[in-house]
């Protein structure tokens, strides 16, 4: 019989991690930043039967790394911390300088459903600013 616990109407159920079968989202539903403002992905932890799954040392399992190019990689920050549940954990980090980037989360084996995760850093306010006018007309 499996183990399971019941959050908002959801089951968590204790085991292992199945990298492949975990799935990612940004937060806020954008992949368009501001350079120098905090950014969050949030990853949702499932088993090999694609069930809510808690892990024991989640984040320990996973690599994560950022490049804006196949030769340049992100060497600031990157924290892999808990949610709100610990069947989900959030990436966070900081981009001061503007360019298209890739997110990508896996191990040295496998990466999570859809990754990499493409994202915008734009150079500040003005920039971000003339980015929503502009696709808001669209």
């Amino acid at each position: 019989m499996d183990d399971y616990f019941i959050f908002a109407e959801y089951k968590f159920y204790s085991g292992n991690l199945s990298i492949p079968n975990c799935v990612g989202e940004w937060m806020n539903a954008t992949n368009i930043f501001m350079a120098g403002k905090q950014m969050l992905f949030k990853v949702v932890f499932r088993d090999t039967n694609n069930r809510l799954v808690q892990p024991i040392f989640p984040y320990t399992q996973f690599s994560v790394n950022i490049s804006r190019s196949k030769t340049e990689k992100y060497a600031g920050t990157i924290n892999f911390v808990p949610w709100t549940s610990s069947s989900y954990g959030i990436i966070e980090f900081k981009i001061t300088s503007s360019g298209n980037y890739s997110l990508f989360v896996g191990n040295s084996i496998t990466e999570i459903e859809g990754s990499p995760f493409p994202f915008t850093v734009l150079a500040g306010i003005c920039a971000y600013l003339f980015f929503l006018k502009v696709n808001l007309r669209n």
